[in-house]
């Protein structure tokens, strides 16, 4: 044999020329623990698992062998354990959620006709109040922009082949259904507004138009509609664009009468005005109900007045501004802007459209 460190061939066991072993000891491998399942072994891979003993020896495997080794790995199994646990998690909450949904749905099963009810009621209620909230934005748009088309008003729906309506001209002092008591003008940078105070002769809603000439050339035309009460006071306003005082007006008036239902919540005692204050800017008017139901597009109308001399109106809906006055006795305040408005009276006007 070869000695190992200086390459003298000899037969004995050490080397005579350098005295070193001629044979090296063998060294045994030593056992590696698996990192997977913890079998001890000499080899690369475990013999119990399969798993690499060290992750220097892995090498490529195709992709069939690796998904054969992956899904028989512990931690595969650990992993898939708990996606099972996730997934019937998952699933129960669902059952639960679904017993629930039903039971519910049961409820409102039994209770149908009752839902039912009170959803149209609060459909309608909220209906009544967009439309108010609506009418209104237009009738403050009608005052601020420069625009002659005609404030859009809610119409009494009544059979018209039991209750026809009516057309009368206004001669200037009323006509079959009323008297006038005054008429009065304001006027602001764009407008100019004509008040005809008038005393009911006859129950009716009546819708009246203005149409003014000067030489004989129609320069404006508008339309106001108010319930009209036999000796009762109301008023209509005309709101034209530009200098309309001094013009020639012709009135017409279409009128239709009032039922009995609609007379009840369309009487002009139904809401009250109490008290108002003045601070900074804002205006305060409380309200108080004294009917226990009023018209829906009920409103107020106010007229502003320095000394004898009418300065300003206003007017809106009870359901935009007082939205508490909800049945006989209910008082609510309604916040009108009031700037650079000067008055020391206030008359006021219930409108029940």
């Amino acid at each position: 044999m070869k000695c190992p460190n200086c390459g003298v061939e000899a037969d004995s066991k050490f080397c005579p020329e350098c005295g070193n072993p001629m044979k090296v000891a063998e060294q045994k491998p030593e056992k590696k623990k698996c990192p997977n399942c913890g079998t001890e072994s000499d080899s690369r891979y475990c013999p119990e698992c399969g798993s690499p003993m060290n992750e220097s020896d892995s090498i490529p495997v195709s992709p069939i062998i690796s998904q054969e080794y992956m899904y028989n790995t512990p931690q595969y199994a650990a992993t898939q354990k708990k996606n099972n646990a996730i997934i019937i998690a998952v699933v129960g909450a669902a059952v639960i959620i679904i017993a629930v949904i039903s039971v519910i749905i049961a409820m409102h099963l039994g209770n149908g006709e009752k839902r039912a009810d009170i959803k149209q009621s609060e459909t309608t209620e909220e209906s009544l109040a967009d439309a108010a909230k609506d009418k209104q934005a237009k009738k403050d748009s009608t005052k601020k922009e420069k625009s002659t088309e005609e404030t859009q008003s809610a119409v009494v729906q009544i059979d018209e082949s039991e209750s026809p309506s009516s057309e009368s001209e206004d001669t200037g002092d009323g006509n079959e259904y009323y008297d006038v008591v005054s008429t009065e003008y304001y006027k602001t940078d764009y407008y100019t507004y004509r008040v005809d105070k008038v005393v009911g002769k006859q129950d009716v809603y009546i819708k009246n138009t203005a149409i003014v000439s000067k030489d004989n050339k129609v320069i404006g035309k508008i339309s106001d509609d108010i319930i009209l009460q036999k000796g009762k006071t109301n008023c209509f306003v005309y709101g034209f664009e530009g200098d309309m005082e001094g013009g020639d007006y012709k009135i017409q008036s279409s009128a239709t009468p009032i039922d009995e239902l609609y007379r009840d919540t369309g009487d002009m005692d139904a809401v009250e005005m109490v008290d108002y204050n003045l601070s900074d800017d804002n205006l305060y008017i409380t309200f108080r109900q004294t009917k226990d139901k009023i018209a829906s597009f009920a409103g107020y109308r106010l007229l502003f007045y320095d000394g004898d001399t009418l300065v300003n109106c206003e007017d809106g809906y009870f359901r935009v501004y007082c939205e508490n006055l909800n049945g006989k006795d209910t008082t609510d305040v309604a916040s009108i802007w009031a700037y650079n408005l000067k008055f020391d009276k206030i008359e006021y006007y219930y409108e029940a459209e």
